[in-house]
Parts: structure tokens; sequence; C-alpha cells
């Protein structure tokens, strides 16, 4: 049997230094370059492609395109964000139009852009507000171009036309000079729990209470990383807190149509939940600190916050 380590949930992270920010070199023109545009699944956002690409080869010497495809609802694979980085040298990605394929189009655009590259995210107007608050609550601001309109509520001619108009902004925002994107954090853990298979890993879950009997994923390191990595949390932050400080900052920051596109559907069960693995740990003694926030008040308060908009 294979063993299994654990990152223990109640237990508080040690602190990792910072990463260096990636290398940003601006680019004078797009002549002669490599230009990466990522479409979703929205169909309209492919008619849109291949008119930018061929507007783009038309108009510059010697650049050229590829187009990727990437999940509406879900990140991009890791290994396909790096081959595009690799192999490119400037990115368009969309369409941000739908409150899953902005988070998740925001999130790869920013694992583009922390490797240097410049990257533009194309977004529809009605979603503006969660780009921004994406940004409050990563703390990078992304090159941004809007579409002023949905291009699948209207005809096939008039999407491409919103094209037309978007294409000089985005040519011009990849060549802005623009601020370095820092690359996600490494993720920092507290104890590790060493167990000699899945099956017993799983079985420590249950006698610990970390599942009320439910299936549960086993907080592999690896599964740890990638989260804490992905939600940009401060490393002194247990991934717990980290998640509810950064659903707060978005609730707080999104238009009303687009909150609504993304608040829980069982945030009862969540905020009992949290009050559990609040109340576990700190019968245990591991808290985030002497003077920790309690994370299902910073939750409910911003619920209410939300609520009280209408």
């Amino acid at each position: 049997m294979t063993a299994c380590t654990l990152v223990d949930p109640t237990a508080v992270p040690t602190p990792a230094a910072p990463p260096a920010p990636a290398a940003s070199p601006a680019l004078d023109s797009l002549a002669g370059r490599k230009v990466a545009l990522l479409k979703n699944a929205w169909p309209s956002w492919h008619r849109m492609t291949d008119r930018f690409e061929r507007l783009l080869t038309d108009r510059v010497d010697g650049v050229s395109v590829e187009q990727h495809l990437i999940p509406n609802g879900s990140a991009a694979d890791p290994g396909q964000l790096e081959s595009i980085a690799a192999s490119a040298d400037a990115a368009v990605v969309g369409l941000a139009n739908c409150g899953s394929c902005t988070a998740w189009s925001y999130h790869d655009a920013v694992a583009l852009g922390a490797t240097g590259m410049p990257v533009v995210l194309v977004v529809t107007s009605e979603f503006t507000s969660l780009v921004d608050a994406l940004a409050a609550a990563r703390g990078v601001q992304l090159p941004c171009v809007v579409i002023p309109a949905n291009p699948e509520t209207v005809d096939g001619d008039t999407a491409l036309r919103l094209l037309d108009h978007a294409y000089e902004p985005v040519v011009g925002a990849l060549l802005k000079r623009r601020t370095t994107i820092p690359p996600l954090p490494a993720a920092a853990h507290g104890a590790l729990l060493e167990y000699g298979s899945d099956d017993a890993a799983l079985e420590a879950c249950h006698e610990q209470g970390w599942t009320d009997g439910l299936p549960v994923v086993l907080p592999t390191v690896r599964r740890v990383e990638a989260m804490v990595a992905d939600l940009g949390a401060p490393p002194s932050d247990g991934p717990l807190l980290a998640l509810v400080r950064r659903q707060a900052a978005v609730i707080d920051k999104m238009s009303d149509d687009a909150a609504v596109s993304m608040l829980p559907n069982h945030s009862g069960q969540l905020l009992k939940t949290l009050a559990e693995l609040e109340d576990r740990a700190r019968k245990r003694g591991r808290r985030d600190g002497p003077k920790a926030v309690n994370p299902v008040h910073e939750l409910r308060a911003a619920h209410s916050r939300f609520m009280a908009k209408g």
C-alpha cells in the first residue's frame, strides 16, 4: 500500500517566504510575435476569436496566432497554461461572460501573467464588477477590455462588430506598460499527518470528526497547496479563514446580479460547518492567533451586507 500524508485542517500554517515576482519585459510591437487566444465554450467568442486572428494577421507583419480551448467552469490544465506561456509571447483570455467563466478566465489570465507574459482579459460589461471583486480579493488588477454587450444575446454580425471595436483596445493593452503580476504564492501548511494508506487516512478523518459521515476529499499536501495557491491567501492565514476572507471580499464588491449568480446556495450549512470547525479548533488550542477574527462572524457579516443591498 502507498503511504498517505495529510495536512491537519485544524492546524495553524507556518508562514512561507513570499515568491519573487516574475520578470515582465514590455513588448514594443506584436510584429514577428506569437499571440495565444484562449477561448472558453461561448460560441460567439469562438467566432470573435477567429475574427481577431484574421484582423491581427492582416494588420501586423509576421505575427502568428494560436487558439486554445479552455473550460468554462474550471481552471485550465496547468500543463496547458505552462505550454502556452512557453510557446507564445502574449495572450488574450476570454470570454468572461458569466459567474464561473469570469472567475476561471481571471484565474487563467493571472496564471499566465505571473510568468511575465503580457495578457489581456476580455469581459462583458455585466461582469466587470465580478472582475473587480476578484482583483480586490487576489490583489491583482489585470488589463481588461470590456465588451459593452453580451455577444450571446445579439446576432452574429453585431457580435463581430463588437469584436471590431475591441480589436485596437486589446492590442493596445498587450503593448501597454503594465504592473508586474506576482506568481501564485507558495502554500504554507501546518502539521503533517502520516498514514499507511488512503483507507487509513479516510478512517482518521471520520475519527477526528472532520466529516459528518458524508464522503470527504482527503486533504493531501498536493490538494491543500493547490487550494491555498489559488486563494492567494496570506501565508499566516489558515486555509479556512483565507477562504472566508476571500468570499467576504468578493460579496462586498459584486454588483447585485453578479452576486446572485455566485452566492452559495447552502449558506446556512456552510455557516454551521464553519462554527463546528472553529469550535473544534478552539478546544484543541489551535486558533489562528490570540486575536484571530471569528470566521463565522466575518462570513455572516458579509452575507448580511449583501442581503441589505436589496
